[in-house]
Order: structure tokens, then C-alpha cells, then sequence
């Protein structure tokens, strides 16, 4: 990213069950990236009480900044589950900005409950269409659903990430791509994460 002059923010919760980055990498990467926070402990926020959510969103923010020494201002959803009544707690917790799983998606960024909500274009991960389908459904996007059919035409994440940034450079649309703990480096279709990478990027610079 940095090589070829892109920003990025990386989502990074305290626990999450296998090894990940020490603090002193954490540290150092939010010298040069964003760092935003993804709970204390990598939980699913639409089964947790108000309490416990808060507690999580809260001490998250409160890590970041003290590992970074940077103010922590954006937070992702643990595998974009949450609770609509729940954004006001975010908004309490601090934040100024949350980050959702609403996948296909090239609409701008939205407010609601005080936040701004960051929805996600492509995701690194080779989902199903069947997953797209039930995204599309759950957040009653049939502009989404229509871009699920023609799913069906490309071979992957990567591929599918190529076209829709090419829609989006044509119309001056929002792209946005993520990926997740642990997957970078695993392959799609034969094809490893860091050259799809690396053919988006060529995308987006020609």
C-alpha cells in the first residue's frame, strides 16, 4: 500500500484466539496507517448485552490509543454483526465512524445514530454467491442483488473486484475492499491474494 501511495485502515482487536501482532508492530504500523479498533475480545456484537458491548467497544478504543499513541476514532463490526439499536452505543463509545460488511456496494458513506457508516465494496475471501445473496437480502439491497447475479460470470473475489472497480473509476463511485485476519496469504482459484492485490492496484493507477 504504502508503495504505491495508498492509505489504509487496519482493524486490530487485543484477543482473538490465535497469534497475531505484538504492539510494538501495532505500534509501528499506526505510524504509518490507521489503526481503528475491532473490539477487546473479536466478539459478535449483536449477541452481547448493552454492557458488555459497550465494555468492548469502549476498552478497544481506549487500547488502540494507548499502544498508538494516536487517537482512535473508527471501528469495524467483528464479522459485520450488530444490532441497529446498538449504533448509539458506538457513537458513545467515541467513535466518529464504523465500518460494515454491506458487500457490492459502491455507495458513498451514510450517517445514521451520529455515525458514519462505511459500507464495503469487495472482501477478500472467496464467498459464495449464496453469501452475497443473503447480504443483498439482509440489507434489502436489490441494487446489490442485481450485482450478485453477475457474480456468476467472474471466478473469484479477485475478478470481481477488478470489474467493479472499473465500474466505479468510470462513474466516480466509492470502492472499498477489506480483508480479513489470517487470509491474506491463502490462495483463490490459484490465484494468491497478493497478485489480485497487486492487479487491483494496476487498476486503479492506469
Amino acid at each position: 500500500l504504502e508503495r504505491n501511495g495508498l492509505t489504509g485502515t487496519f482493524y486490530i482487536p487485543r484477543n482473538v484466539g490465535w497469534p497475531t501482532m505484538t504492539a510494538g508492530e501495532i505500534r509501528e504500523l499506526g505510524s504509518r496507517f490507521e489503526v481503528g479498533a475491532h473490539t477487546l475480545d473479536h466478539i459478535a456484537l449483536n449477541r452481547a448485552p448493552d454492557d458488555e458491548a459497550l465494555r468492548q467497544l469502549s476498552g478497544s478504543r481506549e487500547w488502540i490509543e494507548e499502544v498508538t499513541g494516536k487517537p482512535c476514532r473508527v471501528f469495524c463490526f467483528p464479522g459485520g454483526r450488530y444490532r441497529r439499536e446498538q449504533l448509539p452505543l458506538v457513537r458513545g463509545a467515541g467513535y466518529l465512524a464504523a465500518r460494515t460488511v454491506e458487500l457490492l456496494s459502491t455507495d458513498l458513506p451514510c450517517r445514521a445514530e451520529g455515525l458514519v457508516l462505511i459500507p464495503t465494496t469487495v472482501q477478500a475471501y472467496p464467498h459464495s454467491p449464496l453469501a452475497y445473496t443473503r447480504n443483498g437480502l439482509k440489507r434489502r439491497s436489490l441494487v446489490n442483488l442485481f450485482r450478485t447475479r453477475a457474480f456468476f460470470s467472474w471466478r473469484n473475489w479477485c475478478e470481481l473486484g477488478l470489474a467493479l472497480l472499473e465500474r466505479t473509476s468510470a462513474r466516480a463511485a466509492f470502492f472499498t475492499s477489506g480483508d480479513t485476519l489470517g487470509r491474506l496469504s491463502k490462495s483463490t482459484n490459484g490465484i494468491g491474494s497478493r497478485n489480485c492485490w497487486r492487479l487491483l492496484l494496476q487498476t486503479k493507477t492506469k
